[in-house]
C-alpha cells in the first residue's frame, strides 16, 4: 500500500478578508508517496515551472518537519492553479510538512502535530494565515490508504 496526502485549496488570498478569513476550496493538492530513493525525484504536471528535486517547496517543507528523512519518489497531482490566488504554495507546503511527519523516524515528529504548524509559520511569508491553515488543517486534511 501506498500513502496518499491530500490538501485543499484556499480562498484566504482573495476578496476582503485577504490573508486572515478564507474556507477549503473543493479543489486539491495530492502528494503520493513513492518508494526510497537515492536521491528526491518529484513527479508533477507543472514543467519546467516547478522544480522535480530537493529543491522542489514540497520536499524543503519535508526536511523542515524533520532534516534527517531518506529521499523518496513522490508523485503530485493538483487540481489548484499555480498563479490564482487559492493557496497552491500554502497546500505545498502543508503537504511538505505532513510528508517529512510521515517519513520521520523521529517520535517527537510524528507525534507533536502543533509543532510541525509552529515549523510551517516560519517557513511560510505572512504569519497570519497561519489561524486559516489550523482550521482548514482541522477540516479538510485527509489521509487515506490507496492499494498499490
Amino acid at each position: 500500500m501506498t500513502k496518499e496526502i491530500i490538501v485543499p485549496a484556499t480562498s484566504a488570498n482573495m476578496g476582503p478578508g485577504f490573508d486572515s478569513i478564507g474556507c477549503a476550496v473543493n479543489l486539491y493538492l495530492k502528494v503520493q508517496i513513492g518508494p526510497a530513493s537515492e536521491e528526491w525525484h518529484v513527479d508533477h504536471p507543472f514543467g519546467n515551472k516547478v522544480a522535480d528535486d530537493a529543491s522542489n517547496l514540497i520536499v524543503q517543507s519535508a526536511l523542515n518537519a524533520d532534516p534527517d528523512i531518506k529521499s523518496h519518489i513522490i508523485e503530485v497531482k493538483s487540481e489548484i492553479p499555480l498563479t490564482r490566488g487559492l493557496g497552491s504554495s500554502s497546500s505545498a507546503i502543508i503537504a511538505g510538512l505532513l510528508l517529512g511527519k510521515e517519513l520521520s523516524q523521529k517520535k517527537s515528529v510524528q507525534k507533536n502535530y502543533w509543532i510541525l504548524l509552529l515549523k510551517w509559520r516560519v517557513i511560510q511569508i505572512m504569519p497570519s494565515r497561519l489561524c486559516l491553515e489550523e482550521s482548514l488543517l482541522a477540516a479538510k486534511i485527509h489521509w487515506k490508504m490507496i492499494n498499490s
